[in-house]
């Protein structure tokens, strides 16, 4: 029984000192800090904007065709339509509004696809710049920021981070502020 106890024990310590060698061995990053500061986040926002503008005029166009069809199918069948019309015009509407619906998802689909794919290529490029810099701390293992719950101040590597990151040539040049709606308005006139 004692034994047993005494395993435990050391078991236990052993995990305990896992889990601080663990926790001392690990470097800690702030990637949306390091987004903001390198202008991924607004160029990542300028080509969600961008790509949703090119994007509406063809879900526009479509709605106008749904409605353009059905008002050509109303006007076939007449003001009074039989039960049997009244059907096929429910069922031609409900198959317009699921082609509608399909072509918006394939849109936002589209869009969130390029978001993910420009965030994977920021991070595989910042990956190595983060881990050198983790690396002088004498740090093996980076956690985000968000995922911290506490960490030591001198295990943050963000800011060491950011600067090589410019100096590597990540920072990438702001993009031009969106035009306001307004602004648009007053430009055309």
């Amino acid at each position: 029984m004692k034994t047993s106890k005494i395993i435990t024990l050391l078991l236990s310590a052993a995990a305990a000192f896992s889990i601080s060698a663990t926790a001392n061995a690990q470097a800690i990053l702030d990637i949306d800090r390091a987004a903001k500061e390198l202008n991924v986040e607004a160029n990542i926002e300028a080509v969600f904007r961008t790509m949703s503008e090119e994007l509406e005029p063809e879900l526009v166009e479509q709605q106008q065709k749904i409605r353009s069809d059905m008002e050509s199918m109303t006007r076939l069948v007449g003001v009074n339509p039989n039960t049997e019309q009244r059907q096929r015009l429910a069922g031609e509407l409900q198959l317009l509004e699921a082609k509608f619906k399909q072509s918006r998802q394939e849109a936002f689909q589209k869009i969130a696809a390029k978001r993910t794919e420009m965030v994977e290529e920021f991070t595989e490029k910042l990956r190595p710049i983060a881990l050198a810099e983790a690396k002088k701390i004498k740090k093996d293992v980076i956690v985000l920021k968000s995922n911290a719950f506490h960490f030591e101040p001198g295990a943050d590597i963000t800011e060491a981070t950011i600067k090589a990151a410019i100096k590597a040539g990540l920072k990438m040049e702001a993009p031009p502020e969106p035009e306001d709606e307004a602004a648009k308005e007053a430009d055309s006139e």
